[in-house]
């Protein structure tokens, strides 16, 4: 068995095995980027760009994450997984050692990559000019030089290296032009404040280093914050919740857009799409959810893959980490194995899931040049057009261009940056929350019920109340009519959410035992057997007499005797 601990160097065009996070030792090689997309997606310089047989694919990767290909080869295929895909790629990588020539297609630039002139320092500022150029022009996104952007979108777009260069010239450019000064306040935070503020001034006149960029992470402490920061955020968020109020009927947009899952929350958004006359592609593992909707304005097909070729923008809506994994990832029918131009084409993740897979999913589709954007679900997934919000991250041009959509079945949109994990974390911590929240109410109600009071009372008191909120009205609501069959979020959803919750507190040693606490309640009722329930019916972990009760009942009409 090869030597782990061995310290390897490699050269260009080296034989290897790549190791991406969440997937095993794959077979690759070390080559140069043959686009200019693939070029850019480069984070540092010690990174090696690696080609993936099989899928075809490229990533950067440090060389921690490498090890010669000839050397683990017996090791490293034992372990292969997905095999069907894994076996391929080793068909692949042994027919490219009998004949490179043959590979050959798959390794010559597509695209000429611009390298930098050495040009002298006066004339730098042109070639930045025209490297911004020549990126607007791939963009799907249209831009127009006499307007003067946003302050939100260019603050969302400084992770790319061009633009950051772009911003550093117009700061250049920009101080020769005085500012009234005037306009600042005598200290410190005022001027921050009036900085990020005042539309007046250069946008990103100070363009932000690495440091501050990672102070945009949800989960980074407040101590190593830049204050500076803040701010910006605040502004970027209600300029989105003031732009993006949704109308009771959103635009036609001229997109095609593919919707992978039609469940609970799926059929809603696809109802909402349709009455909004867009044409949209739908996927299902069970077939017989699309039936519905095929004599409709949409088309059904029989894989991820499918939906992903014929859409502009595919919306992914399945259950959790490992459905979205197997439609992103899986062998012929993922998303990752479409065989078209993917530059235009985005991906928005409505699922719940966690910050690796978001990460993962992101890496994954950003080798093909694929964008993504989470787009987090907050609201009851029966009702989305009245009480749907959407909480977003990932890239600005497809935020921009799934405004529409998005508008279609939600009644606000927040967008909070280029960081991908930010709506996800945003989105755990309001599910802890939630998860508190109906875990007090249930006990709360099952106390009244063993004093004797009448349920319905204390609904109409907390009404009446300082206490009162949708949420608790909607579930108190759903446990006095006894709804527990009809779910607007069902138990298993809600138990998944508090584990992931409490997984993410654990990564970082910040203690949550309220919502752990939570979490036992619903693991009762899951061994209840109220999983598919409501997630309302976690009252019943509570109130276990009242269980006894609906039990009897629930048996009786099985039986057919009540």
């Amino acid at each position: 068995m090869a030597d782990k601990n061995k310290v390897y160097t490699y050269k260009m065009h080296d034989l290897v095995w790549a190791k991406m996070p969440s997937y095993c030792y794959w077979p690759g090689r070390i080559v140069e980027p043959n686009t200019p997309q693939i070029a850019k997606l480069k984070k540092s310089p010690s990174q090696l760009c690696i080609f993936f047989f099989g899928s075809n694919n490229y990533t950067w990767l440090e060389e921690k994450n490498l090890k010669p290909y000839s050397e683990f080869r017996e090791e490293f295929m034992a372990k292969g997984k997905p095999k069907d895909q894994f076996m391929a790629a080793m068909n692949d990588i042994d027919s490219f050692i009998e004949n490179p020539d043959n590979f050959s297609a798959l390794f010559e630039p597509k695209t000429p990559i611009q390298k930098k002139k050495n040009t002298p320092k006066p004339k730098q500022k042109q070639d930045i000019e025209a490297d911004f150029d020549s990126l607007k022009s791939d963009s799907s996104v249209p831009s127009s030089p006499s307007l003067k952007p946003s302050q939100s979108a260019l603050s969302n777009t400084v992770s790319s290296p061009v633009i950051t260069a772009r911003a550093s010239a117009i700061d250049k450019s920009s101080k020769s032009e005085k500012v009234p000064q005037k306009k600042r306040k005598s200290t410190r935070e005022s001027e921050l404040f009036d900085e990020d503020m005042d539309l007046e001034e250069p946008v990103m006149s100070q363009p932000q280093s690495k440091k501050s960029r990672k102070s945009s992470n949800l989960g980074t402490s407040p101590r190593n914050t830049e204050t500076a920061y803040e701010p910006r955020r605040r502004s970027d968020i209600a300029e989105a919740t003031k732009t993006l109020k949704s109308p009771r009927r959103a635009e036609t947009s001229s997109n095609v857009y593919g919707l992978i899952g039609v469940g609970i929350m799926g059929s809603s958004i696809l109802q909402n799409l349709l009455a909004s006359s867009n044409e949209v592609i739908i996927y299902n593992r069970n077939p017989a959810r699309c039936e519905t909707f095929a004599n409709q304005n949409c088309t059904v097909v029989e894989s991820p893959r499918e939906v992903f070729e014929q859409a502009n923008i595919t919306l992914i809506c399945v259950s959790d980490c490992d459905a979205v994994k197997e439609v992103v990832c899986q062998g012929e029918t993922g998303i990752l194995a479409a065989d078209t131009n993917s530059l235009d084409k985005g991906v928005i993740m409505l699922s719940s899931i966690d910050c690796e897979t978001s990460r993962d999913i992101q890496t994954a589709l950003s080798m093909k040049s694929i964008r993504y954007l989470e787009a987090q679900l907050q609201g009851p997934k029966d009702e989305t057009k009245d009480k749907l919000i959407v909480i977003t991250a990932g890239d600005n041009s497809l935020y921009l261009d799934s405004k529409s959509c998005l508008e279609s079945f939600a009644k606000d949109t927040y967008y909070l940056g280029d960081d991908v994990e930010s709506a996800i974390k945003m989105n755990l911590v309001l599910h802890s929350i939630a998860g508190v929240q109906l875990a007090a109410l249930t006990e709360a109600l099952a106390l009244a019920d063993s004093l004797g009071l009448q349920l319905r009372d204390i609904l109409e008191i907390i009404e009446l109340s300082n206490i009162n909120s949708d949420f608790i009205v909607e579930k108190g609501k759903y446990i006095v009519d006894e709804k527990f069959r009809d779910p607007s979020t069902k138990i298993e959803t809600t138990s998944k959410d508090l584990k992931m919750v409490i997984e993410l507190g654990d990564s970082l040693d910040q203690p949550l035992p309220l919502v752990a606490a939570s979490k036992e309640l619903f693991k009762v009722a899951k061994r209840m057997g109220f999983e598919e329930s409501d997630s309302s019916a976690v009252y019943f972990a509570s109130n276990f007499n009242k269980y006894i009760y609906e039990f009897a009942n629930y048996s009786a009409a099985e039986n057919g005797t009540m």
